[in-house]
């Protein structure tokens, strides 16, 4: 069956390429806006409902098959036009995906009095991508397609999406039976998250929630009012925390906490980065990283897909 060239193009390739290779067993190549992989045909359709059906879809725009590469715009193309295609196969109906956009216009405009197309109910797909001076391209039958599904959830908000994301890829064994602590929980993303995984979230944060849940106590202060009061559910199986501060004072935060958490109890946190620059953004991290030793053995620190781009989330153990 020969080999494909997948390119999944993405907002955040560089993060989904690190992603995806901890995930499957491909070599995946990061491009601008695209992250690259050759897989086997026979693999190519369990590939693509892999990528449907995981975390990772959501940060996938669109994917392109190709099979055969060219220097200049293929003359397949103009066989397609100039020959009827269609005549060899008269149910085929085509959908083209190209890019750049203008490519793909061009290629519309080309086949169009030639082959039948419809974006939605097509028997055959036609790839077509151009980075720099190359076209990759190639023709497949409809199962190989990539289609983002429906949305059929939404968070109270976004954060929810990172706290879903780092217990996945820190491989985390949140339990029913466990006692979490939020801290900086409003508007309640991480919260969401937890109370249908654990058995109780106690939210601290000042702010109002935007989630109800029998299992959630909203405690409505700052943490370091309420430290005494906080005894009296601990200890924690597992504390967490997204606040929007620096993270060396997120990271001292978490070290007075460590007292209400049980031995080996989990810390999960996003470090802010307040500084611009690359250094100053790896140098914002490791200071963050010595603040928290004090008090945790860190496990790992990654840029999550659901992280911006000056978001860190590091996740430890308490020693």
């Amino acid at each position: 069956m020969g080999t494909i060239d997948v390119f999944i193009e993405s907002d955040v390739s560089r993060r989904l390429s690190t992603y995806l290779c901890e995930i499957y067993p491909y070599q995946f190549e990061h491009m601008e806006r695209f992250v690259r992989t050759s897989i086997s045909q026979e693999e190519g359709i369990e590939f693509l409902k892999a990528i449907e059906n995981t975390y990772p879809s959501r940060y996938v725009n669109r994917v392109f098959l190709a099979n055969a590469t060219s220097t200049e715009l293929p003359s397949f193309f103009s066989s397609v036009a100039q020959d009827g295609f269609i005549d060899k196969d008269e149910t085929m109906v085509l959908r083209v995906q190209g890019h750049p956009r203008a490519l793909q216009d061009q290629l519309l405009a080309m086949l169009e009095e030639h082959v039948e197309l419809s974006p939605t109910h097509f028997t055959t797909v036609l790839y077509v991508l151009q980075i720099q001076d190359v076209y990759y391209y190639g023709i497949f039958p409809r199962e190989f397609f990539f289609r983002k599904k429906a949305k059929t959830f939404e968070p109270v908000c976004g954060a929810y999406y990172k706290i879903e994301e780092a217990i996945q890829r820190f491989n985390i064994p949140v339990s029913k039976t466990w006692n979490v602590l939020d801290i900086g929980a409003a508007p309640g993303g991480w919260s969401q998250y937890l109370c249908g995984r654990t058995a109780k979230v106690i939210a601290v944060d000042p702010a109002n929630l935007q989630i109800e849940a029998p299992n959630i106590v909203h405690i409505r202060a700052k943490f370091e009012s309420v430290i005494d009061e906080l005894g009296r559910y601990a200890p924690f199986d597992m504390i967490v925390c997204d606040m929007n501060r620096d993270p060396r004072e997120s990271a001292e935060t978490m070290v007075r906490a460590s007292d209400l958490l049980r031995e080996n109890g989990h810390l999960l946190m996003t470090s802010k980065l307040i500084y611009k620059s690359e250094t100053g953004k790896k140098a914002l991290v490791s200071r963050t990283i010595e603040i928290l030793k004090d008090a945790y053995q860190i496990v790992g620190v990654k840029w999550l897909l659901a992280n911006s781009k000056n978001e860190r989330c590091v996740y430890g153990v308490r020693m």
